[in-house]
């Protein structure tokens, strides 16, 4: 097996300093980046098996391995296209572990889904979510526990509470291409918003434009993270740009390794150079009508003010 490219001696993870939240608005290219970040060496994630093998000796060993091969784990985890979001309909893709956003974590150390307002987060609750990832991470062997999941975007108090020197990045995408990546996916009217305790198909049926459910849960996720990341260090939160990710992967990789205390090494760099990672250009003014481009903006125009994307056009990413 390969050595870590970065070793050091384990650090107690009692107060999550090895724990890493990747965090952003669903379809904002978190799995993707998740998947990436996955290739290293040092970062170990939730993968398929620990739900059903969560102590399983050979899982560790079977990770472990894994951890200087990331040519496999790129060949079961994304298609020919470099394309992250693989379902796995071969039968031994679906079988190899590959990160998940590990819900049945969570549930299972008792964190709600959505907390409500008057939430107090019992401290067995942050001792098991501790104890959770510091397993993983010895497992794999990595330096970094690194965990991502949309719905924390609405637990970040907690998570910092009980993570208080965790490390965060977000990952940030034009609100327009979200929005238009939303109305495209075949789960979305289906999937229940947190936000308004509905079903986008549900909304709709009451009159919503189906757009103005996209653009607005675009911008209540952005909202939900600027408010969860208040109490949050800055220093321990790290901003990333999806269109920069894209247009520099290596260049936005160092940036995030280099924040968790890594670095990029060849085997690292060749996998990702292999993958087809870049910028496909898409003029949504072409695509939406002037009406449906204004249904957006009023939902998504002072967010997108904020982040700082023009809105005199459509962005295209």
């Amino acid at each position: 097996m390969q050595e870590s490219p970065n070793p050091r001696a384990p650090a107690s993870a009692g107060d999550g300093r090895e724990v890493t939240l990747l965090v952003g608005a669903g379809r904002s290219g978190t799995t993707m980046l998740y998947k990436l970040l996955a290739l290293h060496a040092d970062i170990a994630v939730i993968t398929t098996w620990d739900r059903f093998f969560p102590s399983w000796v050979p899982t560790s060993l079977v990770l472990r391995w894994l951890r200087g091969s990331p040519r496999a784990k790129i060949g079961m985890w994304f298609d020919s296209k470099g394309n992250a979001y693989t379902f796995g309909r071969v039968p031994h893709k679906r079988i190899f572990p590959k990160p998940t956003e590990g819900e049945f974590l969570y549930e299972g150390c008792g964190l709600p889904l959505t907390p409500t307002a008057d939430y107090q987060l019992p401290s067995q609750v942050g001792a098991c979510l501790r104890e959770r990832f510091e397993s993983i991470r010895q497992r794999a062997g990595a330096r970094v526990m690194l965990t991502k999941r949309t719905a924390n975007n609405r637990r970040l108090p907690y998570l910092h509470e009980a993570l208080p020197r965790a490390r965060y990045v977000n990952l940030i995408r034009d609100g327009r291409d979200v929005a238009y990546s939303l109305s495209r996916v075949s789960w979305w009217p289906q999937h229940v918003v947190w936000w308004a305790g509905a079903t986008p198909a549900e909304l709709e049926a009451k009159g919503t434009p189906p757009l103005t459910i996209c653009a607005r849960n675009w911008a209540e996720e952005i909202r939900c993270i600027n408010e969860g990341r208040r109490d949050i260090p800055n220093e321990s939160w790290l901003d990333v740009r999806y269109e920069e990710l894209l247009s520099d992967p290596l260049g936005a990789l160092s940036q995030i390794l280099e924040f968790l205390g890594l670095k990029l090494y060849p085997e690292f760099e060749a996998a990702i150079r292999s993958l087809d990672i870049r910028e496909k250009k898409r003029d949504l003014t072409k695509i939406w009508t002037p009406a449906e481009q204004a249904l957006v903006l009023k939902e998504a125009e002072g967010t997108l003010r904020e982040l700082g994307y023009p809105i005199e056009q459509v962005a295209a990413a």
